[in-house]
């Protein structure tokens, strides 16, 4: 059995048709986790269809809006049984501990190298301070 969640990550709202703080998109999250602690997620911005907003009555303001209230309106805009269907396929390549690699984590990728920097000794000043005389070919004092 796997258990659903449903998340807003978050809202896009401006004036539309002279209402303000009308909602015109949501990025939103749905994870399913199966019995075995294997989980699956999706996650998408879905833009809403402004085009009655002013014109119905059918109005939740901003301020009253739920978390509820987004739910039904991505269960009415978006297929869910797709987004169950994608988060089951999470879900199973995660039971094949199935994991994506990027570039830079690739064996042929050069490993990076991490040093510990200790600043200069003294000695070490003074001998590079000392190292600085002018090296080049025909220069110097007659």
């Amino acid at each position: 059995m796997i258990v659903y969640t449903f998340n807003v990550n978050s809202l896009t709202k401006r004036t539309v048709n002279g209402i303000e703080d009308t909602v015109v998109s949501v990025v939103w999250e749905r994870s399913g986790t199966d019995e075995d602690g294997h989980v699956g997620k999706y996650k998408i911005c879905t833009n809403l269809d402004i085009s009655q907003v002013g014109i119905s009555t059918n109005y939740t303001t901003y301020s009253d809006l739920t978390k509820s209230d987004i739910l039904s309106w991505m269960e009415e805009t978006v297929d869910m049984d797709m987004v169950n269907g994608e988060i089951d396929k999470g879900i199973e390549k995660s039971r094949l501990n199935e994991v994506q690699i990027g570039s830079g984590s690739l064996p042929w990728d050069p490993v990076p190298v991490i040093s510990e920097s200790k600043p200069p000794t003294p000695e070490q000043i003074a001998e590079a301070e000392n190292d600085q005389t002018d090296k080049r070919v025909g220069v110097g004092t007659t």
